[in-house]
């Protein structure tokens, strides 16, 4: 008997705005979390390049921040996400950490025709993979290339294995 958890990882999507209130809601429209084993979570976050980098983090200091707007919002989960994906053309291809007073974060840059090929996958996905108890494998649905970029950048960037890689895995060792 296995004890832990497989490589063949459950897969859930959740647009973020569906846990918002109606009045609230198209302010997080585009913003999409892929979880995996309900345990790691993937936030894609529509372009925040106005906004950084470098990052500012006055955003986390307003206890009773109410968003006003989609780039706060966007801001506030891109410095809030412990992993994220965002298009930024002069940036794409790389990775980032970013040290917040609330822990540190891991973007991933991507192109923006990257993006709209992944935002267009998981908006499908919600078909099949929103329900509250996961059912959806990894490998029913790697056939997508937001699956694939996820299993193969994500999951294979070391600080990610380092921290959460045994929670969809992967072990920490290289």
């Amino acid at each position: 008997m296995k004890i832990g958890h497989p490589p063949n990882y459950y897969v859930q999507v959740f647009p973020d705005s569906w846990e918002e209130d109606p009045e609230t809601a198209p302010l997080f429209d585009g913003i999409i979390t892929l979880s995996l084993n309900v345990v790691l979570k993937v936030r894609f976050i529509p372009d925040v390049t106005e906004a950084g980098p470098p990052w500012r983090f006055d955003l986390l200091e307003d206890r009773n921040l109410e968003f006003t707007s989609p780039r706060q919002a966007r801001e506030y989960n891109m410095l809030t996400s412990a992993i994220s994906v965002t298009p930024n053309a002069a940036l794409a291809g790389q990775v980032q950490e970013i040290s917040t007073p609330n822990g540190d974060s891991i973007v991933f840059y991507v192109t923006p025709a990257e993006f709209a090929t992944f935002e267009a996958e998981l908006l499908k996905l919600t078909d099949i993979a929103s329900d509250s108890i996961p059912s959806v494998r990894r490998d029913d649905v790697l056939d997508r290339a937001v699956i694939r970029f996820v299993d193969e950048r994500v999951l294979e960037e070391p600080r990610v294995r380092a921290r959460r890689g045994e929670a969809v895995g992967r072990t920490t060792a290289l």
